[in-house]
């Protein structure tokens, strides 16, 4: 990923966090014991607030867990997504820490109000540089740069659905000059192939599509948008059935629906309603009577979601699904649903970051052993180049031999490597090897542009 700050600006910045650094446990106290007396533990007399294990039980909305802080068990809000977090909090993966429930954590980065250019606000109005925000931005054009964070130290210093990145410190807001070996950290929103343990990690993408965490072929975390087909997915992904999930039946007209009290609505067939009494179980879980129809409980990630009649869930379409593998298993008794299937974006090459060598994808430089983090020509895939072996230099004329590379990994769509001339420094230093996919062909000449990945269609 290619963004950010002027070198400059982040050393200044740096010095500038370690002055205030001394704060920060302050800081981070107040917002605690603020968070505690908002849903803090009822508590014995005598007893502090936040402390918990003994009856009467926490307050609405909190439960009674342990943090592994070693100060005991404490009152916690708990979470299933950010929205539900205060500021300066951000939901936690507990859950996937083997806790009973994720709960809303202090952030290691608190500021201490919410003040105009901060997380996500437009950089046209300039950044809260007193608090730490600077302008992120891909290009001095970048319409959408935005202030935020930077010299992040982890995913905590970010709020929810956003995480500590690695990037290339150029091209930024300030330069398209692409240098190389320079990264920065910065609280970026999560999007596709952002690392994350949870569903509620993954906010929905830039033009508003769901996103899921789902584990790459290494088993680590990754975010995912959902999708159609290929056709959805950034040139290096395919679009990979996941689950079956349940969902009411489509319609065009009344007559579509299997159940006499159903409408087409929206194409799908629903039952009308003015009150949740209305609305049946489906799928051994209640219903709700939302926009005057029956609906499954709303939700904004997997996480929402609990398993029903000991089915594991999704969210699907703001609405939670029970997984399935036909439609015999979606609300039998009503015969009113269908099968249909939830896939998502994955990376042809099985991780979003690979081994660090020639084609291995990366996110920044620094996932590059020996080379770089190279753009691909008409697609968004990065992938690492890898130094010419030996004295071996890139001519214009001709392409490198085999023994001045190394060898492709097998079965990608690259269909052989180049080299990188002097005049070819967008890409990469010269004297890198790349790889090479197919664009097509121009007067039955065959194209070929940098890629790895990336199957052009």
């Amino acid at each position: 990923m290619e963004n950010g700050l002027a070198r400059d600006d982040i050393l200044g910045r740096r010095r500038w966090r370690g002055l205030r650094g001394r704060w920060r446990s302050v800081i981070a106290f107040v917002v605690i014991a603020l968070v505690a007396a908002v849903f803090g533990c009822s508590s014995s007399p005598g007893a502090t607030a936040k402390r918990c294990g003994t009856s009467p039980a926490c307050g609405p909305g909190a439960a009674c867990i342990d943090d592994g802080s070693g100060s005991g068990p404490a009152c916690q809000l708990v979470c299933t997504d950010p929205s539900q977090c205060p500021v300066n909090t951000y939901c936690n993966d507990g859950l996937a820490s083997g806790q009973l429930a994720n709960w809303c954590a202090p952030s290691t980065y608190p500021v201490s109000q919410k003040l105009p250019g901060q997380w996500g606000d437009s950089c046209k109005s300039g950044c809260d540089t007193s608090d730490g925000f600077y302008c992120y931005g891909v290009l001095p054009t970048d319409a959408n740069a935005f202030c935020s964070l930077a010299g992040c130290i982890g995913d905590a210093d970010c709020p929810g659905g956003w995480w500590c990145a690695t990037v290339n410190a150029t091209p930024n807001h300030t330069t398209s000059v692409r240098t190389f070996g320079p990264t920065q950290s910065w609280c970026l929103p999560r999007q596709y192939c952002a690392t994350c343990k949870m569903d509620h990690d993954c906010s929905k993408a830039a033009d508003g599509t769901q996103q899921h965490c789902v584990q790459d072929s290494a088993g680590n975390g990754f975010c995912a948008p959902q999708c159609g087909s290929n056709a959805a997915c950034p040139l290096d992904a395919a679009c990979q059935l996941k689950w079956g999930v349940c969902a009411q039946a489509a319609c065009k007209k009344e007559s579509d629906c299997a159940v006499a009290a159903e409408h087409c609505t929206s194409g799908l067939c629903q039952l009308a309603c003015t009150k949740d009494s209305d609305c049946p179980p489906a799928n051994g879980a209640p219903q709700h009577c939302s926009g005057r129809v029956c609906v499954a409980q709303s939700c904004a990630s997997d996480d929402d979601c609990p398993p029903t009649a000991g089915t594991f869930q999704h969210c699907n379409a703001g609405a939670c699904a029970p997984e399935c593998s036909t439609a015999a298993d979606c609300n039998p008794s009503a015969g009113d649903q269908a099968c249909v299937p939830l896939s998502v974006c994955v990376p042809r090459a099985g991780v979003c970051v690979g081994n660090h060598k020639l084609c291995s994808p990366c996110r920044s430089d620094a996932d590059c052993t020996g080379g770089f983090c190279v753009n691909a020509q008409y697609s968004t895939e990065r992938f690492c180049s890898a130094a010419m072996s030996g004295t071996a230099t890139c001519s214009s004329t001709a392409p490198p031999s085999v023994a001045d590379c190394p060898l492709l990994p097998t079965g990608i769509p690259a269909t052989g490597f180049g080299c990188t001339t002097s005049a070819d420094t967008s890409l990469a230093p010269a004297n890198q090897c790349i790889g090479e996919v197919s664009l097509g062909s121009s007067q039955g000449v065959a194209q070929y542009v940098a890629g790895c990945w990336s199957v052009h269609q």
